[in-house]
């Protein structure tokens, strides 16, 4: 009885800190973004401004005070000796590829339903403003990822890890996944999520994911760039060896490590949201999502 009550505390404090991480740059945005435009910028490169600005003034805030109010010490030491490179190596092929994989099965079902939906995501195409576009960049490249890892598979695994580390991995691959607000993002990122958990856990750092996702974020970011036709096959090429190797290392752990218990696992998770904070946040993500899904 007593550890339920702490698991309740603990689930309703995560989500108090993720429902403040959804709606206060949300409102800055409002303030920040007019500021901006009253500065001579035009509408998408002061709103592009204004949220990245929010968002890492918010990441930064949780990062420095939530540790503490959570009773929670981040993960900021090497990994551990037996995490070698050849097993750093292995994981980020297996996080690059299986959430290309599913990416690409995400992109060939939206072909298949092209005529009655229509998935919407965030644009983060290049503005006007040379300034404000190097500022995304390194926003997308190095901020995210470390934001986003400190606060994910940092603060709220650490956190929950006490409970089980199934639990932990899947509940916060969820919570990151639905973060991100549309569908073509959070599908993948759920897989995504799921290695970088295994990778910090069995490493006990954090600097690994971190890594990992600032590699994943370039490899978005410069092919995006990339208009020449055999760079683009080449990288082509790289992909689907990282996914063919990913699907190989998937399978044979699912048959090594078959799912036990997973009624139990699943409850837990349910669990977690059964407080105010946790309806109220997946009421607008879902909210949020619906809104990105266009119906022809």
């Amino acid at each position: 009885m007593e550890d339920q009550e702490k698991f309740k505390q603990d689930a309703t404090s995560v989500c108090k800190m993720l429902l403040l991480y959804l709606l206060i740059p949300s409102l800055m945005v409002i303030f920040v973004g007019a500021l901006l435009l009253a500065s001579g910028y035009n509408e998408y490169d002061s709103t592009m401004m204004a949220s990245v600005l929010c968002l890492s003034a918010m990441s930064i805030y949780i990062i420095q005070h939530y540790p503490k109010r959570m009773d929670v010490t981040l993960p900021y030491q090497k990994p551990v000796k037996s995490f070698t490179r050849q097993i750093f190596t292995r994981y980020i092929m297996i996080t690059i590829g299986i959430t290309y994989l599913i990416s690409l099965c995400f992109n060939l079902f939206t072909l298949l339903v092209q005529n009655q939906i229509e998935f919407h995501t965030i644009d983060m195409s290049m503005g006007n403003q040379l300034l404000i576009n190097i500022f995304n960049i390194v926003y997308s490249i190095l901020l995210a990822p470390l934001f986003e890892e400190l606060i994910f598979r940092g603060l709220i695994l650490e956190k929950l890890k006490p409970y089980g580390t199934r639990f932990a991995i899947l509940t916060v691959s969820i919570l990151f996944a639905l973060f991100h607000g549309n569908l073509p993002q959070t599908v993948p990122l759920f897989f995504f999520s799921i290695v970088l958990c295994k990778m910090t856990l069995r490493s006990e750092s954090i600097y690994p994911a971190i890594i990992t996702h600032i590699i994943f974020n370039t490899i978005g970011t410069v092919t995006s760039f990339i208009s020449n036709i055999y760079i683009a096959a080449l990288i082509g090429w790289v992909m689907i060896i990282f996914m063919g190797y990913a699907l190989i290392k998937v399978i044979k752990y699912l048959r090594k490590h078959p799912f036990k218990n997973r009624e139990k696992e699943a409850w837990r998770v349910r669990d977690f949201f059964h407080n105010w904070a946790g309806i109220i946040f997946l009421i607008l993500i879902i909210l949020n999502i619906l809104t990105s899904i266009e119906l022809l």
